[in-house]
């Protein structure tokens, strides 16, 4: 029989599944992917930067949080770990 998922799991799993579908192609960029295409030249507004907030953020996830600070258009403005 599986492993029931638990509460922590879950919030570990969608804040990071969360993350990766925000930072799209970018991040994969940032990671070493190579793109599909250039990406258009555009002059970002306000509301278009990508607002990071991380819940459960232990040892593991600090690689993540030093991808993501990398990825131009971005900004961490929240980090949690009780």
């Amino acid at each position: 029989m599986p492993k029931r998922m638990t509460r922590r799991d879950f919030l570990k799993r969608s804040a990071l599944g969360g993350a990766a579908v925000g930072l799209g192609v970018r991040s994969l960029e940032a990671l070493g992917a190579e793109s599909a295409g250039p990406l258009p030249s555009s002059v970002l507004g306000a509301n278009d930067r990508v607002r990071v907030g991380m819940i459960g953020v232990g040892a593991r996830a600090q690689e993540l949080l030093e991808a993501i600070k990398k990825v131009p258009g971005t900004e961490i403005v929240a980090v949690c770990d009780a």
